[in-house]
């Protein structure tokens, strides 16, 4: 475990090197391509050395592409946000199977809170809009009125925020 954690807090290290050589993620697909190049590279030199911890390997790919997509999303275009929230609402909210659907929602609100957070860090404020703050709205909807405790509360916190960044005639 003590192995694990020392690839982890490399790989780490390198995605935060990555994001500071690129401008801290203003270039956002020149840094979404060399930020994934980079854990893959730590990541695989990380296996090699070490044993793998409990998690199976597609768990421990998608926690690292939540961490991922808060470091990108920020320093993306309004319009690319916007495109890829679009994205989410029509293609996750919408799967079929309950337990993906759910795990899924998990995730992504997951990383939009944790890009919120950065938002308020970086003293942005949300754009406004309906094809952004609509979106999210959705996305964020969705999460509070699920069965699931900890999504309500991550969903709840990250309507929390929108409350505070948004413009007064959203809230």
């Amino acid at each position: 475990e003590k192995h694990t954690a020392t690839a982890q807090e490399d790989a780490e290290a390198a995605l935060s090197a990555a994001s500071q050589a690129h401008g801290g993620g203003k270039a956002a697909d020149t840094t979404a391509l060399h930020l994934e190049e980079c854990a893959v590279e730590v990541w695989a030199a990380g296996v090699r050395d070490v044993q793998l911890p409990a998690k199976s390997l597609r768990v421990q790919l998608v926690d690292q592409c939540v961490r991922l997509f808060v470091r990108v999303f920020p320093g993306a275009g309004m319009k690319e946000q916007a495109s890829l929230l679009s994205a989410v609402c029509d293609k996750i909210l919408t799967i079929h199977d309950t337990q993906q659907r759910t795990n899924s929602i998990i995730n992504i609100t997951t990383s939009l809170l944790g890009c919120l957070r950065r938002f308020a860090e970086m003293r942005l404020s949300v754009p406004p809009g309906e094809e952004w703050l609509g979106r999210l709205d959705e996305i964020l909807q969705r999460a509070v009125a699920d069965d699931d405790l900890r999504l309500r509360r991550i969903a709840a916190e990250a309507l929390g925020l929108v409350a505070r960044m948004a413009p007064d005639a959203w809230v």
